[in-house]
């Protein structure tokens, strides 16, 4: 976890907030409501609307046994779901999206079914370790955290922020107290939340078929 402190607003009012991470902003955001001294805090927070509502917070068992079978999907909905859950923010399938994270075009080389559905609903229960974020703290006690672009005898070179690859941070080793690695998968669980069971479906039938429309998947 971790405390940020910063100069609140002068200005009575509500400020929305949400992390700036492709795709984090569907479930991290809220409102910080500046008041003066005895208002009472609204009982109902001022979000931005969603796109789609609310489905379900689903869990891998409800979708497991469904996962195994995905002969007669629509590749076209699965395009769209791929969008909607933000997935193309930060993967490449088929050549389309970006390569902030994995590759997705042949994600099913290592997994299908029902372990590909719980690398969605579950991200940090297995983390590719070219992407585990990593926090670092200094002999003078300041943390840093990101990916690790580069380590050489002297140094380690972080990446704070994928969305700018060109900044990078460079720490000598012998300024180093503290090396650990996060168990925290990058990638926001509750992703599929405003998806039906037959979008996830179809999403799922998409990244096994690595975004292939002539697939056996999507064959009447």
């Amino acid at each position: 976890q971790y405390t940020i402190y910063f100069d609140s607003p002068k200005e009575k009012g509500a400020y929305p907030f949400a992390c700036s991470f492709p795709g984090h902003w569907q479930v991290m955001r809220g409102t910080l409501h500046v008041l003066e001294e005895g208002d009472e805090l609204p009982l109902e927070p001022q979000l931005e609307t969603p796109r789609r509502e609310f489905v379900k917070e689903w869990k891998l068992e409800d979708l497991a046994a469904d996962a195994a079978q995905l002969q007669g999907r629509s590749y076209t909905r699965g395009l769209e779901m791929f969008r909607v859950a933000s997935c193309g923010k930060c993967h490449r399938l088929n050549c389309q999206g970006e390569k902030l994270g994995p590759d997705l075009t042949d994600v099913s080389k290592r997994f299908a079914g029902a372990k590909l559905l719980q690398q969605i609903l579950e991200p940090s229960s297995e983390i590719n370790k070219q992407y585990q974020t990593h926090l670092i703290t200094t002999d003078t006690g300041k943390v840093f955290t990101g990916l690790l672009a580069k380590e050489d005898a002297e140094s380690l070179h972080l990446l704070p922020n994928p969305l700018q690859p060109e900044q990078i941070t460079i720490l000598p080793k012998n300024n180093i107290d503290e090396t650990n690695v996060s168990s925290q998968s990058t990638m926001p669980t509750g992703l599929l939340m405003t998806l039906s069971r037959e979008e996830i479906l179809d999403l799922l039938a998409l990244l096994e078929a690595g975004g292939d429309p002539r697939h056996e998947y999507f064959r009447p």
